[in-house]
């Protein structure tokens, strides 16, 4: 049996981005309720993202409301570093709890704002369950994918023995090009509800896949991952 370290992207890949989104903009409208005294801010902000908008949410949302204009840099550090109320998807939840008999390692692979993306991992409890968790932005503008650099990070952690390194993310523009290089094999989470669903792979992926496998598990494997999952 050849060993295999798995590692995951984070967003639209184990979680719906789309729910971390909804969940910033009902803080945001939390926020404006209390600083600014105007209601129906989280609605109206999740209202264009569903229609479409993307980028310059705030500043539709603050000039619709005729807020004053500190509001827009209040709603952007408000919505980066707020708790996020967000779930592992069920399909990724068991495959973590069972993964495969061969998994020595596991690993995550993350782009995006750090202290987000970190707030992010405790929501899901993965920051206490998965090994070799990269978060890039906490490395420099060098380490964001297609960079190769974090996935070689993953691969000195297991120097000297034979690995193969399976990669499962979402994001075809950005997330395979580097695995690939390095003769990782690479998995594409296509999930309908993705950001990047619609997006033809750039990059020759081994599989594509619209959920993870849900199996009955075999032996120990929910022994494998260190942590706790939620029930």
């Amino acid at each position: 049996m050849v060993d295999r370290v798995y590692v995951f992207d984070l967003d639209d890949t184990l979680y719906l981005e789309r729910d971390y989104v909804r969940s910033g903009f009902m803080h945001i409208g939390d926020v404006s309720r209390s600083h600014f005294g105007v209601d129906g801010v989280g609605e109206h902000a999740w209202s264009l993202f569903e229609h479409g908008t993307r980028g310059n949410t705030f500043d539709l949302v603050a000039a619709h409301f005729s807020l004053p204009p500190e509001a827009t840099r209040v709603f952007i550090e408000e919505y980066r570093n707020h708790d996020p109320a967000i779930a592992l998807q069920p399909d990724a939840l068991y495959y973590l709890r069972n993964l495969p008999d061969d998994a020595v390692g596991t690993g995550v692979v993350t782009d995006g704002f750090a202290e987000g993306q970190r707030r992010k991992l405790r929501a899901l409890n993965l920051d206490d369950v998965l090994d070799n968790i990269v978060v890039t932005g906490e490395h420099g503008p060098g380490w964001t994918k297609p960079s190769e650099n974090a996935f070689r990070l993953i691969e000195s952690k297991f120097a000297g023995r034979e690995i193969e390194f399976v990669y499962f993310g979402d994001n075809p523009t950005k997330d395979f090009n580097a695995p690939h290089q390095l003769g990782w094999r690479t998995v594409r989470v296509r999930r309908p509800l993705g950001l990047h669903f619609a997006v033809d792979d750039t990059v020759v992926v081994d599989e594509t896949i619209s959920t993870f496998p849900m199996k009955d598990a075999v032996g120990d494997q929910a022994r494998r991952v260190k942590g706790r999952l939620p029930q």
